[in-house]
């Protein structure tokens, strides 16, 4: 399922290749071709030639049709000539044209038509029965739009997608059998998306994004991440789906030509990536980027909107799949060093009163949970909770903007089927700990640019004197807040309920 998101030819190496890879351990062109057959028919697809001839250790095939007939989407990939090559080390060089042709429909009512150029193709398949590989390499990949139809009717539109010095390994076992793995590594120096159009009497909107020295792995069972037709196959499965991507920066701008509202946004960071598993009927994963910056410029705001963070996080453990025991899951959330530009700061604060430092929140939670049902099962009634949350601990929080901070941490355990001390919500049992510095000196600086009237900063300071004590430093404050077994409320040894 991340295969997409490592190489653009991976759509046709996949359907004749990567996804339904037979064995080539001195292996011959009209062998290799007859496997590639039974593989698309294993798949449910459909794979032809107009005409084919073997001469000389060369199996050349004319007029190839790839059709892979699904009802949302049909997708047809037309080469006009695939050469194998028998090698003396036992291997098949596998040789594609230039230039080839891929329309897919959307609904009946769309039809997209995109060329495929490959330069400096060198794709080698090798390895014996067990361990099935191909080494693939293009100087440049490009998918460009060569027609976009609605209803029949030309869309103004152009797009394309170029992929440069683009190296990657696939490596298959146990082919053939429900045990089949897949795994993958490589790499890709640039990635350039860009596209402009929009429809008739609509505003043009043009689009481009960069991406550079992309490194990803992925490895997983073949069959389950093929299985369309069963979504929560990949979830429960017996062997682990894992992959990850890393890039060296990119960025992306967004321009809409509206004559009465021009917009442009533009983004960028200089490095991230993500990792991801599904193993144990969980999703795990981890989003990140560093030195993110985010720009918008509309005629609706006399000033740039500039928003800039040193870190971008988002990480997730959930489970997918029905357990007879309860199984972790986690969540954690960060944004850290947050900086937004001095037009939006005037905007409630033109004389600068609040700290300008940058601000940060982080968020990391876990807990238990157990599932009564797959997630991705779509005959599930919908009606029905489909599981059962068990403990819940907040990690860490902190929370760092306009010269105060907070911080916290706690571990309750979770009763679904009873109330405590929070009205409507699931009977907690446990304890939580809180501090926070500079909580009065930004209440009285919202007092100051007046976001905040002084008879209300005396309620939020009558309920800070309420939940929480003075700490050992100048304007700090500590709080332990305690949810008991009988349905209390304990705030620092003080019962509230």
């Amino acid at each position: 399922m991340h295969f997409s998101k490592t190489a653009m030819p991976v759509i046709l190496c996949g359907a004749l290749g990567v996804v339904s890879m037979p064995a080539f351990a001195d292996v011959t062109g009209p062998e290799l071709w007859l496997e590639w057959q039974a593989a698309a028919k294993s798949d449910e697809l459909d794979l032809s030639v107009s005409s084919q001839s073997y001469a000389d250790g060369v199996l050349t095939l004319t007029g190839l049709t790839l059709v892979i007939d699904t009802p949302e989407n049909p997708t047809t990939v037309l080469v006009p000539e695939v050469v194998f090559a028998d090698q003396s080390d036992g291997t098949v060089k596998v040789d594609f044209p230039a230039d080839m042709t891929m329309e897919m429909s959307f609904d009946g009512d769309a039809v997209v038509r995109f060329s495929i150029a490959q330069d400096g193709l060198d794709w080698v398949a090798s390895g014996d029965e067990d361990q099935r590989k191909y080494n693939y390499h293009a100087d440049e990949t490009s998918f460009s739009l060569v027609e976009a139809l609605v209803d029949g009717e030309v869309m103004p539109a152009t797009a394309k997608v170029v992929a440069t010095d683009m190296t990657y390994e696939y490596l298959v076992t146990d082919q053939g059998s429900d045990m089949s793995q897949v795994v993958s590594e490589g790499s890709l120096a640039d990635l350039d998306i860009s596209f402009e159009g929009g429809a008739p009497g609509e505003p043009s909107i043009s689009v481009s994004y960069q991406l550079r020295d992309i490194k990803s792995q992925t490895e997983g069972p073949l069959f389950a991440m093929m299985d369309t037709s069963d979504p929560s196959a990949v979830f429960t499965a017996d062997q682990p789906t894992i992959g990850e991507l890393s890039h060296g920066g990119g960025g992306y701008v967004v321009l809409v030509d509206d004559p009465s509202e021009p917009l442009e946004i533009s983004g960028s960071s200089s490095a991230g990536g993500y990792e991801i598993a599904i193993q144990d009927g969980a999703l795990d994963y981890d989003l990140h980027s560093s030195d993110v910056k985010f720009l918008a410029r509309t005629s609706a705001l006399p000033f740039p909107v500039e928003v800039s963070a040193d870190q971008v996080g988002l990480s997730a453990l959930i489970p997918m799949a029905a357990q007879k025991t309860a199984s972790d899951l986690d969540l954690g959330i960060t944004l850290a060093g947050l900086t937004i530009s001095k037009g939006i700061w005037n905007m409630f604060d033109e004389t600068a009163v609040l700290p300008r430092d940058p601000a940060t929140l982080i968020l990391q939670l876990s807990g238990k949970a157990q599932l009564f049902t797959n997630l991705f099962d779509v005959d599930q009634d919908t009606s029905e909770v489909p599981g059962d949350l068990k403990a819940l601990t907040l990690d860490k929080l902190q929370i760092t903007v306009a010269g105060a901070e907070l911080n916290g941490s706690g571990d309750f355990t979770v009763d679904t089927s009873a109330t405590g001390a929070i009205p409507d919500a699931p009977k907690l049992v446990g304890v939580a700990d809180f501090g926070m510095s500079g909580a009065n000196g930004l209440i009285d600086n919202l007092i100051k640019i007046g976001l905040i009237q002084p008879e209300d900063a005396l309620g939020v300071r009558m309920m800070m004197g309420l939940f929480a004590r003075p700490g050992s430093e100048a304007d700090s404050l500590v709080s332990k807040v305690e949810l008991t077994e009988t349905g209390g409320l304990v705030v620092n040894g003080m019962q509230l309920q």
